[in-house]
């Protein structure tokens, strides 16, 4: 999964809902980073430009190291919903994506609006989670050994979580 974006009010509980600090791990690399938000859109309030464009431009994640932005890029949000609800996007940015490589001991990642961002686009909620070597890498079926979320791959949570999220929309 590169980008994905589903009609959703919530991130999973696993990602983190702040700034993130970057630390290094022993013996463990870095694979990517994923990023959750969830986006409401006033189609009535976007201007003309805005509402022609297949996604949405103004939502960034930002590397920061002591308190100056180094790095900015804007999430690939696709598809730009044509009703008042909340929609959850999810974005991957692999490891030679400069948001992952130029991280480093001390650097934080945070998300937020572009600073000239037009009207009708509400940021509601925001999630960053580190995947690193080895957080990702079953080849078997997880669901046969039931492990507790915290010892399953990146992907098997994710299926975790969409099931939950499909089943309460049932």
């Amino acid at each position: 999964m590169t980008n994905l974006g589903i009609p959703g009010t919530e991130i999973p509980d696993w990602f983190s809902r702040e700034v993130v600090n970057f630390a290094t791990h022993p013996n463990l690399t870095i694979k990517s980073v994923l990023v959750g938000v969830v986006v409401s859109v006033d189609v009535e309030a976007l201007d003309d430009v805005q509402a022609q464009l297949p996604s949405i431009v103004d939502i960034q994640a930002r590397v920061i190291r002591e308190d100056k932005p180094i790095f900015n890029t804007v999430l690939n949000l696709m598809g730009v919903p044509i009703s008042p609800e909340d929609h959850l996007y999810l974005c991957r940015f692999k490891h030679y994506h400069p948001l992952v490589l130029l991280l480093s001991e001390g650097h934080k990642i945070e998300v937020g609006r572009r600073s000239e961002s037009a009207s009708g686009i509400e940021l509601k909620m925001w999630g960053i989670h580190l995947v690193f070597e080895n957080d990702d890498d079953y080849d078997g079926d997880e669901d046969l050994l039931h492990l507790s979320e915290s010892q399953q791959s990146v992907s098997q949570r994710l299926v975790g979580f969409f099931r939950r999220t499909d089943q309460i929309q049932q």
